[in-house]
Parts: C-alpha cells; structure tokens; sequence
C-alpha cells in the first residue's frame, strides 16, 4: 500500500470517528433538552393547578425511553449549567442526564442530595467545569416541592472507592460526584441549603 493510500484511508477513519462523536454529543444534548423541557411543562402545569385549586399531580418528564423520570433540574450560574436530574447513576442515565444516586435525600429534604455527572467530550459534559466552583457560589434545584438554592461550601478529590461522600447528613446538604480531568479519580463538589 502506498503513502497515498494509507494517508487517505487514515483521513476516512479520522472522519468516521469526528462523525460518530459528532451524532452521539448531538444525541445525547436532544435527550436532555427533551426531558428538561417536558419537566419544566409538568412543573408550570402544577403551578397552575394549584392556583385553580385542581388537585394536584407529581410532575413527570420522563425521557426518551421513558424509564429514565426527571428529579428536577440544576442550574449553576457560574458556569452556566442547566441540566435535568434523572433517577440513578447507570449509563444509560449519566450519557444523557445528570444522576440522583439512589438512597440518598431529594432535594430540598434533610440529608444528602447526591448527584453525578460527566466531564467528558464524548457525551454530556455538564460537570465539566465545576472544578471552577469555590465558596460560596450558587447551586439551584427546580424539584416538585419548590426551587432550593445551595452555596458551595468545599470542594476535594476522592478515590473512587471513598464512598463516604455521599453518607447522611443531618442538615440539607449536596454533593456533585464527578470525574478528575484523568478520571481516575473523583472531584467533589459540597454545599450546604440556603434556609430562606
């Protein structure tokens, strides 16, 4: 095979791969957008409900498949993120959606409100900056109950065995569980509610 060659077929693979990773980013920002929007509807829908004095319904906005419910949705200002919340941490949650680990507090409750999400390029990067987070900033969570604002009150890196980051609190808290730039090991975000 000649230079020529080998450099073309190279050229066709390069392509492919841009393609592929191209189509799964597009994917998986139309499956967030999708269920973020549906929830943020169920959320204005029980609004208005309530102001009529109808009975009201749990929100849903559920996902493509429709076994993946939203939570809610958090922004961070800081770093302009808006992502809907789905229940679990499997892939199949983590590629599209933020990941409420299960077991631990909803928002807004006492305890520990955990949430994972991606930093990679391939699917949703919502977390890929929260390593810019510091003291003080603002975490919001649109949920059933009410809008619930957090502010950061630390921030570390973990072995991803140190599961002890997402233990019971007493007070409302929040964790974000993501991955260090060589993801071999997990950066935490804390932050404590704001009782207004």
């Amino acid at each position: 095979m000649n230079k020529k060659t080998l450099g073309g077929i190279l050229i066709l693979i390069g392509v492919i791969i841009i393609g592929i990773t191209g189509y799964l980013k597009y994917d998986s920002f139309k499956k967030e957008k999708d269920m973020r929007e549906k929830f943020e509807s169920a959320l204005k829908n029980l609004e208005n409900k309530s102001e009529n004095g109808e009975k009201e319904k749990s929100p849903e906005g559920k996902g493509d498949d429709d076994k993946v419910e939203a939570l809610g949705i958090m922004i961070i200002p800081k770093i302009n993120m808006k992502a809907a919340i789905g229940s679990g941490t499997e892939e199949k949650v983590l590629n599209y959606y933020l990941g409420h680990f299960e077991n631990t507090a909803f928002p807004g409750e006492n305890g520990n409100f955990s949430v994972a999400g991606h930093r990679n390029y391939v699917y949703n990067e919502f977390f890929r900056d929260v390593d810019k987070l510091e003291n003080g900033d603002e975490i919001l969570v649109r949920a059933e109950k009410g809008e619930f604002k957090y502010k950061v009150d630390k921030s570390f890196v973990v072995n991803p065995e140190d599961i002890h980051v997402l233990d019971k609190t007493e007070d409302a808290t929040i964790t974000l569980v993501t991955c260090t730039t060589d993801s071999k090991r997990r950066l935490i975000v804390k932050g404590t509610l704001v009782k207004e």
